[in-house]
């Protein structure tokens, strides 16, 4: 039987997620919008360029990883998608503050 808890606890899960995915979507738009602005002038580093391709590889494998830790220690759905996006989250995160720089 469904009772309100459960309505309120599904509610309370699929804000949190929304409200991480909202985070990654901004902080990448952030992240693209200022490596195309180093990319237009001239002034991207091959570091730079080396990391935008690398950095996903990474990232997936960290997401994947922490998604299947989560599954196998018996996480709810929703405790598995916050699994995997905490390392995007915390990537796109990392590539604002240093690109603020």
């Amino acid at each position: 039987m469904f009772s309100l808890l459960d309505g309120l606890s599904l509610y309370q899960d699929a804000l949190k997620i929304g409200q991480l995915n909202l985070a990654i979507a901004v902080s990448a738009g952030e992240v693209i919008m200022r490596r195309n602005m180093l990319m237009v002038s001239g002034t991207i580093t091959s570091t730079e360029m080396s990391r935008m391709v690398t950095e996903k590889h990474e990232t997936f494998v960290k997401s994947v990883n922490a998604a299947a830790g989560a599954a196998l220690g018996g996480g709810s759905p929703a405790r598995i998608v916050e699994a995997a996006l905490a390392p995007v989250g915390r990537k796109t995160s990392a590539n604002v503050k240093r690109l603020r720089r």
